[in-house]
């Protein structure tokens, strides 16, 4: 007996080609992302997949650390 075949709108995210764009006049590029839903052939659900890289700062600085949340609560320590 074989194996029943997935639907297919199952895929995997590593078979869909990952994207970015840049704004005009912006030599930064935007995180990656992989248009599933898309890809998948769903019309009435969006589902992307966004790959945030690490944080480099520019040359001779670090990143700096946020003390306060933006709701004003104290940091959460560890």
């Amino acid at each position: 007996m074989s194996a029943p075949s997935r639907p297919p709108f199952i895929i995997s995210t590593a078979d869909v080609p990952e994207t970015t764009h840049r704004y005009p006049n912006s030599d930064e590029p935007m995180a990656p992302k992989r248009a599933i839903a898309r890809a998948a052939g769903l019309l009435n659900v969006g589902l992307h997949i966004q790959r945030v890289p690490p944080v480099t700062a520019p040359p001779g600085r670090t990143p700096s650390r946020r003390t306060r949340s933006s709701s004003g609560d104290a940091p959460h320590r560890r």
